[in-house]
């Protein structure tokens, strides 16, 4: 069985081909408000931990959190 080989042109277009590339930044995520939906009525334990968390994520990321009551009767 007879190997496949590269040619030194065909690696050297390769190698320059694979390194300049340019590299591609990622967008800044997230990109706009971020709502949190809360399957729970308001005033409950998971109602509660989410309104805490919520304002500490928006300082960390940079954008605002809303916290939004859905109880499994709206979903």
């Amino acid at each position: 069985m007879k190997r496949a080989r590269l040619s030194l042109p065909t690696f050297v277009a390769l190698i320059f081909t694979l390194t300049s590339a340019p590299i591609v930044g990622a967008q800044e995520y997230p990109i706009r408000t971020v709502t949190v939906i809360v399957p729970f009525a308001v005033g409950g334990t998971i109602n509660s931990v989410a309104r805490g968390v919520a304002p500490k994520l928006g300082q960390r990321l940079g954008k605002p959190f809303v916290i939004e009551n859905r109880p499994a009767t709206q979903l």
